[in-house]
């Protein structure tokens, strides 16, 4: 075998190995560091959005608990919606858009606003399987999913920024 053959069915092999186990590449963003170790509470309605949103919180070195709490994070309304179908360009294999729109805010333990209430929105496509009704909800669940994952990502960025500014005063 020719050996840009195997160094190119290696990188194959490792690219495929590294994305199954859920490595990705985030870029040069890092999280903010902030003087202290805050604690923060999330209150939702939806439980995997919350999930979402303790994890980053957690990834960013904040202390993620259940009362008393110097912030609260309050995911107020999580609405999707995925009626667009579209293909891709040979008209071949079928894609759909998803919306997303999450409205959330951040107040501290005195009931000081932080993040005033806002509404976040974003779309993403994702293959629609041609396959049976349970391939399809799975394709549209792993969509559902990494859109929470931005939306926390999102919120928990906003919200660090917030307070180390409030530090830098």
């Amino acid at each position: 075998m020719n050996v840009s053959i195997k160094l190119k069915v290696t990188t194959l092999l490792m690219a495929l190995l590294l994305s199954a186990c859920g490595f990705q590449l985030r870029g040069t963003d890092s999280a903010i560091n902030l003087t202290e170790v805050y604690s923060v509470q999330v209150k939702s309605p939806y439980p995997l959005l919350k999930q979402q949103t303790e994890r980053e919180l957690n990834r960013q070195g904040f202390k993620v608990v259940r009362s008393e709490a110097q912030f609260v994070i309050r995911l107020l309304d999580e609405k999707m919606d995925d009626d667009n179908l579209i293909f891709d360009t040979e008209f071949e294999h079928p894609f759909k858009e998803l919306s997303y729109q999450l409205n959330f805010s951040v107040v501290d333990d005195l009931g000081e606003i932080i993040v005033e209430s806002q509404t976040f929105q974003m779309t993403t496509d994702y293959f629609q399987p041609s396959g049976t009704h349970m391939q399809q909800e799975v394709a549209k669940m792993s969509a559902q999913d990494r859109l929470r994952k931005q939306a926390a990502a999102h919120i928990v960025n906003l919200f660090a920024h917030q307070l180390a500014s409030r530090e830098s005063v």
